[in-house]
């Protein structure tokens, strides 16, 4: 179960869009965005649930989402992040560098945090990254890697150091998480201390072009997503980054 924040949304307004001259999926933007869906204040949310309507609520009911995943199939993670790059294909041509979220649904709870807290927080978490945009949740296990690998993999770069950077900007003591964890009860975790630096696939928040491309390479991998976003920030760690403190997302 992760937890996330935000939502202040504006008034409605009247759709004026010529339907005939615009793609299906830059279509639903204008209609969600005219309907005041699918967006926290200006930021467009997207989660994709082959089951749920186009636009449906996270539990709590708090925050309306928008769901490219209506009236498909669900195939495997493979159809999660190919209905997700439709939809983040359709934002980019609107605006490259308009902040996005793309999460899960139906395990997440939104906390109800302002868009003006979300941006804030992003960007601070971004600059103490380096300037690495998109922000991806954290959790303390390794999934689906073996933990003592995973554990090798991330020590290869100075990720402890970045993750110092973040908490020191979030005001938080280093590991906060830690003292709450027990690792005999946790397969996964990693050891002797359970670092909350590991990437969870649940949440990532960015500019439209750059969750673009991470979703574009997750579309075209055939297994776990969560194994290749690993992959991705180590390869990447100028251009993903993760919510070390769990102020954005927290991951439980």
């Amino acid at each position: 179960v992760e937890l996330t924040a935000a939502a202040e949304v504006g008034a409605p307004r009247v759709l004026r869009h010529e339907t005939n001259k615009v793609s299906p999926a830059k279509l639903q933007l204008l209609q969600e965005r005219d309907a005041s869906k699918g967006y926290l204040g200006k930021i467009p949310v997207i989660a994709v649930d082959t089951i749920k309507p186009a636009t449906f609520g996270l539990p709590g009911g708090l925050l309306q989402v928008s769901n490219p995943g209506a009236g498909h199939n669900w195939t495997g993670w493979q159809t999660k992040n190919c209905l997700a790059k439709e939809r983040l294909a359709a934002l980019t041509a609107e605006d490259p560098q308009q902040l996005v979220i793309f999460t899960d649904g139906r395990d997440m709870l939104y906390g109800g945090c302002s868009e003006e807290l979300i941006r804030r927080l992003y960007t601070l978490t971004v600059k103490a990254s380096g300037g690495a945009p998109v922000v991806a949740g954290a959790e303390l296990g390794t999934w689906p890697y073996d933990a003592e690998d995973l554990q090798n993999m991330y020590q290869r770069l100075p990720l402890d150091e970045r993750m110092a950077e973040v908490l020191k900007a979030q005001q938080l003591d280093a590991q906060p998480y830690a003292k709450y964890v027990n690792t005999s009860m946790c397969y996964s975790c990693s050891r002797p201390v359970a670092k909350y630096m590991y990437a969870n696939g649940g949440f990532k928040i960015g500019p439209a072009e750059k969750l673009l491309n991470i979703t574009s390479d997750l579309c075209a991998f055939q297994g776990d997503e969560q194994k290749r976003l690993h992959e991705l920030m180590l390869a990447h760690p100028d251009e993903i980054t993760l919510d070390y403190g769990g102020n954005i997302v927290l991951s439980v």
